[in-house]
């Protein structure tokens, strides 16, 4: 019995193990070094994204993945991912689409523009701009596009200023700037919302399943990422 799949079979039909069961495993299944782990990719099978933004602007019939997708997270992944949060800076990854035609490099959000993004989402829901459920997901796609889009095929996409929520006071109302940026994605064509959605839902697969696996001493484990 050489396998780890043939040992938990056995333990889990007759809840006991022999000598002979075992013998010979341990050399057929080398421990793996923290180096060697961190330098392999990992291949997982897409589940679900796990930021809660993300899966809410989703219109699962038109843009999420075939049942069974992989992702690999893929060594160049992990050192972004751990130099964006050891150095407190963004994690930026590009993709390319359209048979290398076009590339799309998606940022990480922080949580001031996460907080931005649901309170102009709240504000424009109770001003009654929203007719149905699928208006507001696309109204809260836009507003992701617009903080975490950094190029789109050579146009760059500086990070937000402030302000960026509403600000209202005795001499008017001042409105931040990004608003705008995210109107602007109504004039793209269906076909490109959907191309640059899908990176950000594949970078934000990425993200959350890194940081789902921070606490692990190698990092990543590549058997049984998720």
């Amino acid at each position: 019995m050489s396998t780890r799949e043939d040992i938990e079979q056995k333990l889990a039909n007759t809840g006991n193990l022999s000598s002979a069961d075992v013998a010979g495993f341990d050399e057929q299944q080398p421990e793996q070094s923290v180096e060697k782990s961190l330098r392999e990719p990992a291949t997982v099978e897409r589940e679900k994204t796990k930021d809660k933004l993300i899966t809410a602007a989703g219109d699962t019939e038109r843009l999420a993945p075939p049942a069974g997708t992989n992702i690999e997270i893929a060594p160049a992944d992990k050192d972004a991912f751990t130099a964006a949060l050891i150095g407190n800076t963004r994690m930026t990854l590009s993709s390319k689409r359209l048979g290398g035609k076009c590339t799309i490099t998606v940022r990480s959000r922080t949580l001031r523009e996460t907080d931005a993004i649901i309170k102009q989402l709240q504000r424009e829901s109770r001003e009654g701009k929203f007719h149905a459920q699928l208006d507001q997901s696309m109204r809260l796609r836009a507003l992701i596009l617009a903080f975490q889009v950094a190029e789109l095929n050579g146009t760059e996409y500086a990070i937000p200023e402030e302000p960026l929520i509403e600000i209202v006071s005795d001499s008017g109302t001042t409105k931040p700037a990004w608003i705008g940026r995210a109107d602007d994605w109504y004039g793209q064509s269906d076909a490109m919302n959907t191309i640059v959605w899908g990176c950000i839902q594949e970078f934000e697969d990425k993200y959350w399943m890194m940081t789902e696996n921070a606490a692990n001493a190698d990092f990543w484990q590549p058997v049984a990422s998720i």
